[in-house]
């Protein structure tokens, strides 16, 4: 099942559902969304419509293990309607944050919403204000300056020195507290960085250590960051890699970051035209894949190009003695997820394919590249054990999708965990009658080796979020625990596991 990179066709054209005017139909979307909420599926994509929301201790199967304490924390876009009208794409709903807390009482829930300044502006008023990444507000700009104007801190939440940073894309983190979920407040690294952009998805190493960046969209810079245990920054180093405002990962070894960029560029004329930034970008495959490798010793680069395909989501990366690195990631020949999310919001689904896991070796010495993916294993949202961040590693847990699942339902139906040195899959099959969602990997307090997954689950059903609990070594034996809260939330992104001290 294993298909070396290469020789695939060329991906069909990029056709964001726009024309040149950029006009957003907030209400007509909204109308079509509840045309179709007979379908099951909807249930995730409807908002959530309270400012917040707390339950429990919750009804639980099975028992919670004792050496995992902690709280499970996530975000995702949840505000997806307002005034009567609906965004045009699932990425610009306003972040809805959640505490799955597991404690020796049982386990309870806690949802508010992020008090960005967007968020509150908006409620005020009652209606929209400013732009999304996928959907046009009239009288608003597309690429506003600062960027935080239009920040949703929406796509995840990261423990940083005993806060917790609620993260968006091209705009600032947000600090977060997390017994309670109040918004503290902008995080501003350093006076001539306010406003800079923050991404989503920083590794924080063994050591503490934070490693992140942010995409200076119209300049073709990306800011990288390092942040100390402490939460302090240690420094901040510029690169120019043209054409990557749609960089949503990177990774980090011992001694190199590595980012993996899209051949999706940003076209000035698009916006200028009306066009929401996400509808700006232009699929280009003559750039290909742009693997650009730095060197933290000196900065230096090495450049290598794959065929034209697009990554958001990186497991994990580590390098031997030889300066090899091994990374695994999810790879598309087009960006489906991204169109998808437009036509999503008008309830409407066909599944066309998507992205696969994909083994990806790089040779900083002899300059060589190469890629293989495994066909059979369609999913998205990769972990590791966060103690393994940059370092040595076998598992790769994901949210997988099934050969046999419907292709008018959109989403995963299943848990898997891939090893990444000896190909062997391990999978749980959540059934037709749920959307599954990212898991991730937690250690146990008191057996050292003993790893738990844990993540959230919608079923369709019952109407009901779950939360699972699975031995990390046996998925396919089911979960140890599951807990149910008494209400669905919508489908959710990224997050963290922060075991309690």
């Amino acid at each position: 099942m294993m298909s070396q990179t290469g020789s695939s066709p060329q991906a069909p054209a990029f056709k964001p559902p726009f024309d040149m005017s950029g006009h957003w139909d907030g209400e007509g979307i909204q109308a079509a969304f509840q045309n179709a909420r007979h379908q099951p599926w909807t249930l995730g994509y409807r908002s959530f419509d309270v400012e917040s929301a707390q339950a429990g201790p919750v009804a639980v199967h099975g028992a919670l293990p004792e050496g995992l304490r902690g709280t499970l924390f996530r975000t995702g876009p949840a505000l997806h309607d307002m005034g009567g009208q609906r965004y045009a794409h699932r990425w610009d709903g306003d972040g809805l944050l959640q505490a799955f807390r597991l404690r020796d009482e049982g386990v309870t829930h806690q949802a508010r919403y992020l008090h960005t300044e967007k968020y509150l502006r908006e409620k005020a008023a009652g209606k929209r204000l400013v732009s999304g990444f996928g959907t046009h507000v009239a009288g608003s700009r597309n690429l506003p300056e600062p960027m935080d104007e239009m920040n949703a801190g929406n796509i995840n939440i990261v423990p940083c020195a005993g806060e917790m940073l609620a993260l968006w894309e091209p705009g600032s983190a947000y600090r977060v507290d997390p017994n309670t979920l109040d918004t503290l407040g902008v995080k501003t690294w350093r006076d001539d960085l306010k406003g800079a952009a923050f991404s989503a998805h920083p590794r924080r190493m063994p050591d503490g250590t934070m490693w992140n960046f942010g995409c200076v969209a119209a300049e073709g810079l990306v800011r990288v960051f390092h942040v100390s245990a402490s939460g302090a920054l240690i420094d901040v180093h510029t690169l120019a890699i043209p054409h990557s405002a749609t960089l949503h990962d990177f990774a980090v070894t011992s001694r190199h970051l590595v980012f993996l960029a899209p051949p999706l560029a940003l076209s000035p004329e698009r916006l200028r035209a009306g066009l929401p930034f996400g509808a700006a970008c232009e699929w280009r495959p003559s750039l290909g894949l742009r693997v650009v490798v730095v060197d933290l010793r000196d900065w230096s680069e090495q450049r290598f190009e794959l065929p034209a395909s697009n990554v958001f989501h990186i497991g994990n990366a580590w390098e031997d003695d030889d300066g090899v690195i091994r990374l695994d990631c999810m790879r598309d020949d087009q960006p489906r997820a991204m169109l998808a999310g437009w036509t999503l919001m008008k309830g409407e689904y066909r599944h066309h394919g998507g992205t696969r896991m994909t083994l990806i070796t790089i040779d900083t010495c002899k300059g060589s590249i190469d890629c293989q993916t495994r066909e059979d294993l369609e999913g998205e949202y990769p972990v590791v054990a966060s103690e393994e961040i940059g370092q040595r590693y076998r598992q790769v847990v994901f949210a997988r999708r099934s050969a046999q699942r419907d292709p008018g339902v959109p989403g995963f139906d299943q848990i898997a965990s891939f090893d990444v040195e000896e190909g062997a899959v391990d999978v749980y099959d959540y059934g037709a009658g749920w959307l599954v969602e990212e898991h991730v990997i937690a250690s146990d307090r008191h057996v050292p080796g003993q790893r738990w997954v844990i993540g959230s689950a919608l079923d369709l059903l019952e109407q009901q979020t779950v939360l699972s609990v699975f031995n990390a070594g046996a998925l396919h034996a089911g979960p140890v625990m599951q807990a149910r809260l008494p209400y669905a939330l919508p489908l959710g992104l990224h997050g963290s596991f922060v075991a309690d001290d």
